[in-house]
């Protein structure tokens, strides 16, 4: 609920927060990938 808000009011906020999630998510799984071979 509080995202849709969010979204309304400010949705550049919104798209940047969601694209640091989006990178956090991608060197979250490299950290995997690496942890897996090494």
């Amino acid at each position: 609920m509080i995202l849709v808000v969010n979204a309304l009011s400010s949705p550049l906020v919104v798209e940047r927060d969601e694209k640091m999630f989006f990178l956090q998510q991608i060197v979250h799984m490299k950290k995997e990938l690496l942890d897996d071979t090494g």
